[in-house]
């Protein structure tokens, strides 16, 4: 299936908590799989909206599997789970959420989507690190418009300043999206074959080249790796950018992550 994903901030307004769950039913109506964060607020309400809808959502959390966090939608997950969804962590057993584990898993959210909504956020918000993270690996970046006094809005109001689409309702997601969008033949809607997705994708998806933070970056990685202390200390660059860009390499399999936080070259075939 072809998914999208519904973001925003945990303390959303009634119009935000309204209109994550209209995307999330609209879409996954329209066979898309919505995949969010898991977290209270706009993600948790895309969520609803989708299986409202018997849809398919995938929840992606900032934290272990047996760290389960937010509690309050522990319950949540569940449904996700029995409506043939999933609720995935890259994180080894035990890993608790911090302010790590967050920006991490919005690579995530941003890898496994076509397109990424902006909902309702402010602009100091984790959203708009998931959004900088898509634009940064080729993803379509869209948001929804609130009130322009609304500091609820603020980040989604920039985005849209900025380039984002501007998106009112579904069908304005899945025109965005329409080069992702299922190809419905005759002997699906027969219960038959499940719809393909379009010949486009694998070439509107495929990695952009590199930035020249990037490049700085690549510059230092070798077959046998490197740690990540020793990646700052040769490139100069803040500890949080190199991480940041490491992650984004990973998503585009241009470095691998060893043990040791240490990264290297892909492994010659």
């Amino acid at each position: 299936m072809p998914c999208v994903a519904l973001v925003g901030t945990r303390r959303a307004t009634a119009y935000g908590l309204d209109q994550a769950n209209r995307f999330g039913y609209d879409l996954a109506q329209a066979g898309w799989c919505v995949v969010s964060g898991l977290a209270l607020g706009i993600d948790a309400e895309a969520h609803k909206g989708a299986l409202a809808a018997n849809g398919v959502s995938v929840g992606v959390l900032g934290s272990a599997l047996d760290r389960f966090y937010p509690e309050q939608n522990r319950e949540l997950a569940r449904e996700i789970v029995k409506h043939h969804g999933a609720v995935v962590s890259e994180f080894p057993f035990g890993r608790e959420p911090d302010q790590q584990t967050f920006p991490q898993r919005n690579h995530v959210v941003a890898a496994l989507s076509e397109g990424v909504v902006a909902v309702e956020a402010p602009v100091k918000s984790g959203t708009l690190i998931t959004t900088t993270i898509a634009a940064e690996i080729g993803r379509t970046v869209m948001a929804v418009p609130g009130r322009v006094d609304s500091p609820r809005s603020a980040g989604c109001l920039d985005l849209i300043r900025n380039g984002a689409t501007l998106v009112r309702c579904a069908s304005d997601v899945l025109e965005a999206l329409s080069e992702f969008a299922p190809i419905v033949r005759p002997e699906s809607a027969k219960g038959g074959k499940k719809p393909e997705r379009a010949a486009k994708t694998a070439v509107a998806v495929a990695a952009p080249a590199f930035t020249l933070e990037e490049s700085i970056v690549m510059r230092e990685v070798t077959q046998e790796g490197i740690s990540m202390d020793k990646l700052v200390q040769l490139t100069g660059l803040d500890p949080g950018k190199v991480g940041s860009i490491c992650m984004t390499l990973r998503l585009k399999e241009r470095v691998r992550f060893l043990a040791g936080n240490r990264i290297a070259l892909p492994r010659q075939a």
